[in-house]
């Protein structure tokens, strides 16, 4: 079973190799890696519409990325920015997550890649978004 698995996760990543506009993360999950990633400032309004606008690698499901979700793109022992390999396009700054803070829920977290650090901010300052999607579905197909 073990070895189905594996060739079912290869067998995706060779249909997302395809694609040079995402890149292919743990986790069932497809990231969002162009220009846009590095250039878009928008507030968590505006991402949440231009993720749900998206249409990338042929799919139209992309959405804001959870914290738990964004976290798994910090890589811990880089600065500058303090992200995985895998990510060709990113800026050591912040960027949006879907999660709100529970105290405060007009403010949401955010991941600086600078260093990996982790806050929340109001929902109308301006941030980076990468958008993500499930892979682990088949909905979504444009």
């Amino acid at each position: 079973m073990a070895l189905y698995k594996q060739h079912l996760k290869e067998i995706k990543k060779q249909k997302i190799a395809k694609y040079s506009d995402v890149t292919f993360v743990n986790n069932n999950l497809m990231w969002q890696d162009n220009e846009a990633t590095v250039s878009k400032k928008l507030n968590i309004l505006e991402s949440k519409i231009y993720c749900q606008d998206l249409i990338l690698a042929n799919r139209k499901d992309w959405r804001v990325p959870l914290y738990d979700e964004l976290l798994e793109l910090v890589d811990y022992g880089k600065v500058n920015p303090a992200s995985i390999d895998t990510i060709q396009y990113i800026k050591p700054t912040k960027y949006w997550t879907l999660s709100k803070n529970i105290k405060q829920p007009t403010e949401f977290w955010y991941v600086d890649f600078q260093e990996g650090i982790t806050n929340f901010e109001s929902k109308m300052v301006r941030n980076k978004i990468r958008c993500v999607r499930d892979i682990s579905k088949k909905a979504g197909e444009y």
